[in-house]
């Protein structure tokens, strides 16, 4: 023990020998931390069906030889400097200036990782409660609260980062006010859409994966919802970024609240003397055979009208969610075109029916040329 102390102490009153051994030193142990975690990851965590414990092992080792190389430079110009003579204070300055330098970029890594460490975190816990209740409120929610825990992670490290240079940090508040009410008039839009994103998140007009209609007739689903703007994908995969803002002061229809069930319409025209009690039977047993209708709701065929060239009828059902509608409307369209054509019931088609008077007068046509008539042939 005596010895260990020993050996400690000559290191500690000699500054070059010290960081000699931090360098010596902290590229093994970084090196052996790398290879624990690796075989842990790989040999462990793979075979789980966890994915938590996959990314926490994934940006540990990523972020292993970084964190080592900058703790290990910061410490190493740290004891330099009390070597410098004295009488070279730019060279001391220089190598103060460094050594803060390689603290505040340390301090940029471990706040990357520990943000990392914590949105996995809570995505985990979002998604694991959102598999429990069967709920997309949470899976909506989730990434919003992740990206507000980094933005907190980060506000920490600066605090930390600003101890560190000893600055006040209630004094650079109250000095920072008359400057914060110029950022916020010079950003008052990126504020104003970020608290219409909180307000999504609590209100919950819509969630991730619901279909809705904007004022403008777009519709799509919702794909993420974010801070400052929300992203909805349309048919045509293309992603519409709309600011928070905007979805708050403008009506949104959304199709799945207040449950899933879809309506389906389906409308035919059949013609005049169609057996309507046939027709009936013969639909709503091909809606109720659809593998996509939701049970417990209504399938009816109903009358709607009369029209020139025959009945006008409409299938009403249920789908069980949005996106069974589209391809459900399209086999039943098609199942009911064939089915009814096999039992000799026929589709209407426009009709018109002209009628001609005897007249001794011969129709006369008129020359796009002259304007002179001529009679026509009867």
């Amino acid at each position: 023990m005596d010895a260990i102390t020993t050996v400690f102490d000559f290191f500690q009153s000699h500054p070059v020998l010290k960081a000699l051994g931090i360098l010596l030193t902290a590229f093994p142990i970084a090196w052996l931390i790398k290879r624990i975690v690796h075989a842990f990851r790989h040999k462990l965590f793979f075979k789980t069906e966890l994915q938590l414990d996959d990314q926490i092992a994934e940006v540990i080792e990523n972020h292993t030889y970084p964190l080592a190389v900058l703790l290990a430079a910061q410490l190493i110009a740290h004891e330099l400097i009390s070597v410098i003579p004295s009488d070279s204070p730019r060279t001391i300055e220089a190598a103060k200036f460094i050594s803060e330098a390689l603290y505040v970029v340390l301090m940029l890594v471990a706040t990357k990782a520990a943000s990392q460490i914590v949105g996995s975190l809570i995505e985990w816990y979002f998604e694991t409660l959102a598999k429990k209740n069967d709920s997309k409120e949470l899976v909506t929610i989730g990434p919003l609260v992740r990206k507000t825990s980094s933005i907190i992670v980060f506000l920490l490290a600066s605090m930390l980062v600003l101890d560190h240079f000893s600055v006040n940090i209630g004094s650079l508040v109250v000095s920072l006010g008359v400057g914060s009410l110029a950022v916020a008039l010079a950003a008052q839009d990126t504020i104003a859409n970020i608290i219409a994103g909180f307000i999504i998140a609590l209100d919950r007009p819509f969630r991730v994966g619901d279909r809705v209609r904007l004022v403008d007739g777009t519709l799509g689903d919702i794909y993420q919802l974010g801070l400052r703007s929300t992203k909805i994908k349309d048919f045509d995969n293309n992603l519409i970024i709309l600011p928070n803002i905007d979805l708050i002061k403008n009506r949104v229809v959304n199709f799945t609240y207040p449950d899933e069930p879809t309506r389906i319409l389906i409308e035919f025209e059949l013609n005049y003397g169609t057996n309507v009690d046939q027709v009936r039977d013969l639909v709503v047993g091909l809606a109720k055979s659809h593998p996509h209708l939701a049970e417990g709701k209504n399938v009816e065929v109903q009358f709607m009208e009369f029209r020139n060239s025959g009945i006008f009828l409409r299938l009403e059902a249920f789908v069980t969610d949005f996106t069974k509608k589209f391809y459900a409307e399209i086999g039943l369209r098609e199942s009911i075109y064939k089915t009814l054509l096999e039992n000799g019931i026929r589709f209407a088609y426009p009709q018109r029916m002209l009628h001609f008077s005897e007249s001794s007068h011969p129709i006369r046509t008129v020359s796009e040329s002259n304007g002179a008539s001529k009679p026509d042939t009867p």
